[in-house]
């Protein structure tokens, strides 16, 4: 056998695993999406077109989820963007002992979204909750707010968790960036009179531009689907006021049955961040011709 046959012979393993766990489902699901399929209704998938899209769009639950998820999401990004941009500055600037603080700071990206959730649920907690029982101490009187079951809070409690568990990731991608840039190029702005806004506008930003696209693109693309928190949290409540599009989803396809609306309301956030992504990246693009 020529060595290039047997280069394919290897190759074969992987790309029947990645048909089998990805392209088939893939392709599976969007066939399932052009069906309408109710699972208790005990019949095959019937062939429906873009019926479940039509459908999607005209569902107004469907409207206020997706507006609920950027509700979260965009805070989200922006506090844990610059939060983590400011860590990560921060821990620049440190020379001794900046890998035992950076350890001890992105302690909460190792930890289970959904065991951080439930951590939460007893922080939270109106009656034994710490949370309140501080409140209550600062205030000297009682204070028993209700982080989850309230419909003008539940949703921030579920961002300050978000907040909390992602902002050290953003860190570390920004922190790598950072330690990338050569020491020279700072040394030589100072010996050139430049000031340290100069050295951050004109060498720190620009140097850093594909960390930050890359830890933006990373932080969308989770926000815009993440369910674990919201299940353990609040299951989609109190009267729906948490059900993102990921959340929505779910209860259509696996709590309701409506397998075929599901599929489609998947593919529908498929390409809602597939276009999201290529705007941004388009965007960024734009600006450096520019």
């Amino acid at each position: 056998m020529t060595r290039k046959w047997r280069a394919r012979i290897f190759v074969i393993p992987v790309l029947v695993l990645i048909l089998g766990i990805t392209i088939f489902p893939l392709i599976y699901s969007l066939g399932i999406s052009l069906t309408y399929y109710y699972l208790p209704a005990g019949i095959s998938p019937v062939f429906v077109g873009v019926e479940n899209y039509i459908t999607a769009f005209q569902d107004p639950e469907f409207w206020n989820s997706l507006k609920i998820t950027f509700k979260i999401a965009i805070p989200a990004l922006f506090l844990e963007f610059f939060i983590g941009f400011a860590l990560a500055l921060l821990l620049n600037g440190i020379k001794k002992g900046r890998t035992v603080i950076a350890s001890f700071l992105t302690t909460p990206v190792m930890i289970a979204p959904a065991a951080a959730a439930m951590a939460f649920r007893l922080l939270y907690h109106p009656e034994y909750g710490p949370i309140n029982a501080f409140l209550s101490v600062l205030s000297n009187k009682p204070v028993k707010i209700d982080w989850l079951g309230s419909p003008n809070i539940s949703f921030f409690s579920i961002l300050l968790v978000d907040v909390w568990q992602m902002t050290p990731f953003i860190m570390l991608i920004l922190l790598a960036g950072l330690s990338s840039i050569p020491e020279e190029l700072y040394e030589s702005a100072r010996i050139d009179g430049s000031s340290s806004f100069q050295i951050f506008k004109y060498i720190t930003l620009p140097l850093l531009k594909l960390p930050i696209i890359v830890a933006i693109l990373i932080r969308v693309i989770d926000l815009l689907k993440f369910f674990d928190l919201v299940y353990v949290l609040t299951m989609g409540g109190p009267a729906r006021t948490t059900e993102t599009i990921t959340f929505f989803t779910y209860f259509a396809g696996l709590r309701f049955f409506r397998v075929g609306y599901g599929a489609a309301l998947s593919f529908i956030l498929l390409f809602i961040v597939v276009g999201l992504t290529s705007l941004f990246l388009k965007v960024t693009k734009l600006k450096e011709i520019a």
